[in-house]
């Protein structure tokens, strides 16, 4: 009997009893599920007793639901067997849509049965997936390039550039082909990457994507090698924060950093030392701030500006922790200048955080630092700061930030921008904006 046809009827067995089940009051739960097709699985090796449930399959929304017959181990030639085609429709079945959005149990559920599945099996329902262009068609296409990536990589990616067309979903087909790939080889697939970066660079995803898992399996064999094949890859500063991403994942104690910041130093590599005390700070900044207050050379002002924004966007809650302690760096630097890089930091992040951070600083200009701050979160939240603008009492600071909020309702919400400039105080100022504008366009 064809081994295939053995490994594929009790799977079709338990797809149809879940989906049977879903119909049900009392839902079957997805631990009770993964337990049955385990069991199942193992009893399918093991038995040839048949199986005599039956289970209702749906269809369609709003149609009738029809009754399968399961197949047991000994069918007879009236009972229709599954063929390769029925691969990817039974896959294609576990993760149909709801109504309310993606089945992601189903999906999660459409794992453990691809990973029962032969290679040539897959193949047959990757051919059968090419002709359905909808997403959840996408999304099993990668989980099913997955698992073929972990036999048969460069198979994998043949098939993707072979057979997708739209660059969205060549670049997700290639990124769950490559991580799959170096779980198991990492030197083969930054090999793979390697060769390929030079010849479809404009291909998105040799901007970095993949990456992170390569270095990732690269550093836990050797980390030296690691980084020095991430030197000869690419001065791209993209491509090395990725992979400095996968280097740090790998990274637990205060010992692995160090030695990681040092060997980045002695590579003279600005980036990756930049790259490699995110990684740190945004596991402990902590530690990775204290191991910094020990450093005498380098560019310390540039690690210190990275790790207070690598800090206040990991960890939100530590904002003011994370600008006292900026501000009690190099205590020979210039005030005003730490102050306006706390602010426009902290004005990006978290608005209102800074407005608070800034109340409780003494012997400063807190008139200049609110300014500051409102001005560079005009950009991303303008209705915060036209709610705030009335902090600032000085009447030319308003104007410069009230123009700043013109720029970018403009670009946002004209209509709210309009609304905004017959209500503004400085409704001339912001016609002349208009008039300038205009002038440019002719």
């Amino acid at each position: 009997m064809n081994k295939s046809l053995l490994i594929l009827w009790p799977l079709s067995i338990v797809a149809a009893l879940w989906l049977g089940y879903q119909y049900e009051r009392e839902p079957v739960s997805s631990v009770e599920f993964n337990q049955a097709v385990l069991q199942t699985s193992h009893q399918a090796g093991q038995s040839d007793t048949s199986i005599n449930t039956s289970a209702m399959l749906p269809t369609s929304p709003g149609s009738q639901t029809i009754t399968v017959t399961p197949i047991t181990h000994q069918p007879t030639t009236e009972q229709k067997q599954l063929s390769p085609p029925d691969i990817a429709s039974l896959i294609q079945q576990l993760a149909d849509d709801k109504e309310d959005g993606t089945d992601y149990e189903a999906i999660a559920n459409a794992y453990l049965v691809v990973k029962n599945l032969t290679a040539e099996q897959i193949q047959q329902a990757l051919n059968q997936l090419t002709s359905s262009p909808d997403k959840n068609s996408a999304m099993l296409m990668n989980i099913l390039l997955a698992k073929f990536a972990e036999t048969n990589p460069y198979d994998a990616m043949n098939f993707v550039t072979a057979n997708l067309q739209k660059p969205a979903n060549i670049f997700s087909a290639q990124n769950s082909v490559i991580r799959s790939w170096a779980k198991n080889d990492p030197q083969g697939a930054y090999e793979w990457y390697k060769i390929n970066a030079k010849t479809q660079q404009g291909n998105n995803f040799f901007r970095g994507a993949g990456l992170g898992a390569i270095f990732k399996g690269l550093a836990k064999n050797n980390l030296p090698d690691a980084l020095q094949k991430l030197q000869d890859l690419s001065a791209d500063r993209t491509q090395i924060g990725r992979a400095m991403n996968g280097i740090g994942s790998t990274l637990e104690t205060r010992e692995q950093f160090e030695q990681l910041l040092n060997q980045t130093k002695e590579l003279n590599n600005q980036y990756m030392q930049q790259s490699a005390i995110r990684s740190w700070v945004t596991q402990s900044p902590q530690q990775a701030t204290d191991w910094l207050a020990l450093q005498v050379d380098g560019d310390l002002n540039r690690l210190r500006r990275v790790s207070l924004q690598t800090w206040v966007y990991s960890h939100p809650d530590d904002i003011e922790q994370a600008a006292d302690w900026y501000m009690q760096q190099d205590a020979s630097g210039n005030k005003n200048q730490k102050l306006d890089v706390v602010a426009r930091t902290l004005a990006m992040n978290n608005p209102q955080s800074a407005l608070e951070w800034a109340k409780h600083q003494s012997d400063v200009d807190n008139q200049q630092l609110y300014a500051n701050i409102l001005r560079n979160s005009a950009y991303r939240q303008p209705d915060f700061v036209m709610n705030n603008l009335s902090i600032i009492t000085d009447s030319d600071q308003r104007r410069r930030i009230s123009q700043n909020i013109y720029r970018n309702l403009n670009r946002m919400n004209p209509q709210k921008a309009q609304e905004f400039k017959n209500s503004s105080e400085f409704k001339q100022a912001l016609e002349a904006m208009d008039e300038r504008r205009e002038r440019r366009q002719r």
